[in-house]
């Protein structure tokens, strides 16, 4: 059984590495909130000028919103990242990387943008140009992911404050006082 040799990376490429996957996770955030808010600011905006209001024209706006967010979140991160120290840069994306909130956020997030870019070009077959149909979708289903995450984190932590003020067990206590058990020679009464 032979076993290739393992290249060795360098610690300026891992610090690059890791300034990328900041930059990279920064953009992602900035689709995800632009997503969130590209379609209600639009529809809101279109209703407040009286222009008509096409689900074709919505969607062109959701997905060049979820655009403009994501390359805002790049450049704000950039901006943060450029002069940081390799040791600070390494312990954020250390930070980013073990935190569960995030990585679930962005599951849903991503999952959301699947299911997104599949179902609303099938549900818009013939109204709506299909790049503005599979990425307006994506980026619809981008932010209903991530509002699922916020809403079930929501729940999460509302289910966790309605627990008792000492920690206890929710399970009920014995009446009863259970004697101890006989030590040997001892006869139990």
């Amino acid at each position: 059984m032979s076993t290739q040799p393992t290249l060795p990376i360098s610690p300026a490429s891992q610090v690059q590495a890791a300034r990328e996957s900041l930059l990279k996770q920064s953009a992602f955030r900035g689709f995800q909130y632009a997503s969130i808010a590209a379609a209600p600011a639009y529809i809101i905006l279109t209703l407040v000028r009286r222009r008509p209001l096409t689900v074709n024209s919505t969607l062109a706006a959701t997905w060049t919103g979820g655009l403009t967010g994501a390359a805002a979140g790049y450049g704000t991160a950039y901006w943060n990242y450029k002069d940081l120290q390799d040791v600070k840069v390494t312990e954020a994306w250390a930070m980013l990387a073990y935190n569960r909130q995030q990585v679930r956020l962005n599951d849903y997030s991503t999952v959301g943008a699947v299911i997104g870019a599949l179902l609303i070009p099938a549900v818009f077959y013939k109204r709506v140009r299909l790049p503005h149909a599979v990425l307006g979708g994506a980026s619809l289903g981008a932010g209903a992911g991530a509002i699922t995450h916020y809403w079930q984190d929501a729940q999460e932590h509302r289910s966790v404050s309605n627990l008792p003020k000492d920690h206890s067990s929710p399970i009920a206590k014995p009446a009863v006082a259970v004697p101890a058990t006989p030590v040997s020679g001892e006869r139990a009464t």
